[in-house]
């Protein structure tokens, strides 16, 4: 047994720097020593342990797949790079952890591959995406930690300067679906690794609740949330409510405007000092000295 497992390390060892390929061994390591029943095996549980440790992988987890989804299983991971080699079970590896290799390697199949380690001393591959990228069907530990950072909490979408359709919420129901709302304030409850089929593929959601109760999915894509209400409270509610149903009038500073209706398409200069800003949508606003005094809305 701990011969098989100093072996093993050498393997790893040489494959993950770069070596042309695994023995046919690599994916049937020993299993783990979680339930050892001996002092040989409590033993043998040291140098395993010891080897995932100190390997210096991006730590991630199989994710689950909800519904039909999980028919399929991880299709792109494979017990070793030989042609027709099988897929890893579904069943055994979902939401278990493991650390991804830094760089792909050439499999025995043409292929390209990271490799990754398990806990239990085991090796499994995952297809590079378009050559590089890392696998589908896994989240990294980091980028769970820093979403998970965000539970308990209020956030706001970070408005999409060239856009003024708001589009929809999706739900964890397929066919459920909840309008968006400009600015809205949404409380992260939790922080969902499962993979849903009708939800966009390699992005960790949060589980938020909008004003009205309903949860919704968020794609987590760091950057893309505000951490503080982006409407200064010193504008007032009814500011507040003119900015939040996308609405401009005269008086409302170029601050405002921006956030009622994002970035002008373009900005013209008129007599006496005043600007121009031309939207996309054929409407347009005047500004002095930074506050609106004219325009012409579509709506």
């Amino acid at each position: 047994m701990r011969a098989r497992i100093t072996v093993l390390a050498a393997t790893c060892t040489l494959f993950f720097a770069g070596c042309g390929g695994p023995p046919s061994d690599v994916g049937a390591a020993p299993p783990a020593a979680a339930v050892a029943s001996n002092e040989e095996d409590l033993a043998s549980a040291a140098p395993i342990a010891a080897e995932y440790a100190g390997f210096e992988g991006r730590e991630f987890e199989f994710r689950a797949k909800h519904g039909t989804l999980a028919r399929f299983g991880y299709s792109n991971w494979r017990v070793s790079t030989e042609v027709g080699a099988e897929a890893i079970p579904y069943d055994e590896f979902a939401g278990t952890r493991a650390k991804l290799a830094p760089f792909p390697v050439k499999g025995a199949d043409g292929g390209t591959w990271y490799a990754a380690l398990t806990p239990s001393g085991r090796t499994v591959f995952g297809e590079a995406r378009d050559g590089r990228s890392p696998p589908s069907g896994i989240s990294f530990a980091d980028d769970v930690a820093k979403a998970k950072a965000l539970v308990g909490g209020t956030v706001w979408l970070r408005p999409d300067p060239k856009a003024r359709s708001l589009g929809r919420h999706i739900t964890s129901e397929r066919d459920v679906t909840v309008p968006r709302k400009h600015l809205e304030p949404l409380a992260i409850v939790r922080v969902e690794t499962g993979m849903y089929g009708h939800a966009p593929a390699g992005l960790l959601h949060l589980v938020a609740r909008t004003e009205d109760g309903t949860e919704v999915l968020l794609p987590y894509r760091p950057g893309s949330f505000l951490s503080e209400d982006p409407i200064d409270a010193s504008w007032g509610d009814d500011v507040r409510r003119l900015i939040r149903s996308q609405t401009v009038r005269r008086g409302m500073t170029s601050a405002q405007i921006r956030l009622a209706w994002g970035e002008p398409a373009r900005v013209r200069k008129l007599d006496e000092g005043k600007e121009r800003w031309e939207f996309a949508t054929g409407e347009h606003v005047d500004l002095a000295e930074g506050v609106m005094v004219g325009g012409k809305a579509g709506r």
